[in-house]
């Protein structure tokens, strides 16, 4: 029994704990992997620049993997642009196989206009392509099933995992820079922290590339926006930080949970707008701060009253770090999808892998 993983998140997603699992554990094993993540800062760049190169990833990375001997009994992957490609080449070339999996699926809403109704309509045709279809969060599996009823047997959850692939030092051993850090460009609610901050004494550093998440008008001494920060120089950043800040929009949308994971992989006390996505990923109260969605003055307490009390945050970075290291590392998040893909490749063969 054959599985191929396609990803563009990095040409070295082979070394992933994820990949590692895969191969370790399923016979007939095989990666697709290249560096076609978008990176831009204006929607121009995006549709100009990095629909083409995704849509390009997508189709040669599809075509191989399609007509590659043996030829993959179940295919996982985690973009709608990959999965669209591949399911394209399916119906063209009159192919039953393979069962196409999506991990990492995340529905948001474009409006009821016609722009809305294109993009539910898209959206169901490339779940309809799939087998299976994972999100990250159980009230994203909810909404998908009232969104998409008539494929509601298709979603199922799992959680996300961040890898670092070592352990770091407790907080209070660290070197920081006594900076308070956010960061991530989705359903992210930058109004909402600047205007917190400029409550307090302190200053923040927010990292985005995405002009419209982050304009340059929330930019003044105690908003600093950096841009094109990546890789090794955002993990930098997020070392020497004091506190982290994850504000959220008030949406029902899948967001946050990379950077609030990133944050507690790291040892980083965090405080985190409270909306329906992230509750999956707390499993202590201890762990972290909750704020209100659109509430500057609770934004505002929550960050003065951490700053100004180092045991509060050496107890929460402490904590985050014990909760990440049980239930949201990569290796967790490994295990729990290459137990999935096992019983995928048993409903492709009708026998248990």
């Amino acid at each position: 029994m054959t599985l191929h993983y396609i990803t563009g998140a990095s040409a070295e997603a082979d070394d992933w704990p994820l990949s590692r699992k895969l191969e370790s554990e399923i016979p007939d094993y095989r990666i697709f992997c290249g560096d076609a993540s978008p990176r831009y800062r204006t929607k121009a760049a995006l549709l100009f620049r990095e629909y083409p190169k995704m849509i390009w990833f997508a189709l040669k990375k599809s075509w191989q993997s399609l007509f590659a001997r043996p030829k993959p009994e179940v295919v996982l992957a985690h973009t709608d642009i990959i999965l669209f490609c591949y399911g394209l080449l399916k119906l063209l070339s009159f192919s039953a196989k393979p069962r196409l999996v999506w991990l990492g699926y995340i529905y948001s809403e474009k409006g009821t206009g016609l722009v809305g109704r294109l993009n539910r309509l898209f959206h169901r045709i490339v779940i309809g392509f799939c087998a299976r279809v994972i999100t990250y969060a159980g009230s994203d599996e909810e909404a998908c099933r009232r969104v998409f009823p008539s494929q509601a047997e298709k979603f199922s959850t799992t959680l996300y995992g961040v890898g670092l692939g070592f352990t770091p030092k407790p907080y209070s051993e660290q070197a920081r820079a006594g900076t308070i850090l956010s960061a991530g460009r989705s359903q992210r609610d930058y109004g909402c922290l600047a205007e917190a901050i400029s409550e307090t004494e302190y200053a923040v550093d927010i990292v985005c590339d995405n002009l419209d998440a982050c304009p340059d008008r929330l930019a003044s001494e105690k908003v600093r926006i950096h841009r094109k920060v990546h890789g090794r120089d955002f993990i930098d950043m997020l070392q020497s930080a004091e506190l982290v800040v994850v504000p959220l929009s008030d949406t029902s949308a899948s967001a946050g949970h990379m950077v609030m994971q990133q944050a507690m992989a790291y040892r980083k006390p965090l405080i985190v707008t409270n909306i329906p996505s992230i509750r999956d990923y707390i499993f202590s109260d201890d762990s972290l701060v909750l704020v209100p969605p659109n509430d500057p003055a609770a934004l505002a307490g929550a960050i003065d009253r951490l700053m100004k009390d180092d045991a509060a945050r050496d107890a929460l970075a402490g904590r985050a770090g014990e909760i990440f290291d049980a239930h949201l590392s990569m290796n967790r998040m490994a295990e729990r999808v290459t137990e999935m893909m096992k019983a995928e490749l048993a409903a492709a063969g009708g026998q248990p892998i």
